[in-house]
């Protein structure tokens, strides 16, 4: 994990504008496996996703990438990664964590997350997980270098101690 500092405002607005994004879904979950451990199978990660999906009406097949909260500790990434394996079973988003190149800025981490979501669908661009070199587990469609795709909805992931835990959902507005 590489603990950085940072801050991030995300202003939400009632009324559409051109190139608007909008915030779709919201899901949140509270697993309280453990103070700072997930539980390795990331219930309470999935329960968020899929809480944010049925408050969107969307289904997993409706998503092309997920911000993962990803925070590079082994316990946390290999929980949030299969919560997402076992939710998206059909068609698999592109999945990447932007703490690799943030680093872990805690408290503002969800912030910056949502709003480097909320670029990625304005600029149709899905970043990379910087330096991964191992995939630990197969089944997830990792973007291995910053691509160009058609990308309709976002989901941001911010999962905290004590497994707090929330999803949001992210599309262009239309």
């Amino acid at each position: 994990m590489n603990v950085s500092e940072g801050f991030g405002i995300l202003l939400l607005e009632t009324i559409k504008k051109e190139n608007s994004i909008e915030l779709c879904g919201v899901g949140y979950s509270s697993d309280a496996h453990h103070m700072t451990q997930p539980h390795p199978e990331g219930l309470g990660a999935q329960k968020a996703m899929q809480n944010a999906l049925e408050n969107s009406c969307l289904n997993i097949n409706d998503i092309s990438y997920i911000n993962a909260h990803g925070t590079g500790t082994y316990a946390n990434d290999f929980a949030e990664l299969n919560a997402i394996k076992s939710l998206f079973t059909e068609k698999k988003p592109k999945v990447s964590s932007t703490k690799s190149i943030t680093g872990h800025t805690l408290g503002a981490a969800g912030a910056i997350e949502a709003i480097i979501s909320c670029m990625v669908l304005q600029k149709q661009i899905i970043p990379s997980n910087k330096g991964l070199k191992e995939i630990e587990i197969e089944g997830i469609n990792y973007s291995i270098e910053t691509i160009t795709s058609k990308i309709d909805y976002v989901i941001s992931n911010s999962f905290a101690f004590g497994r707090n835990n929330t999803s949001l959902i992210f599309g262009l507005a239309k």
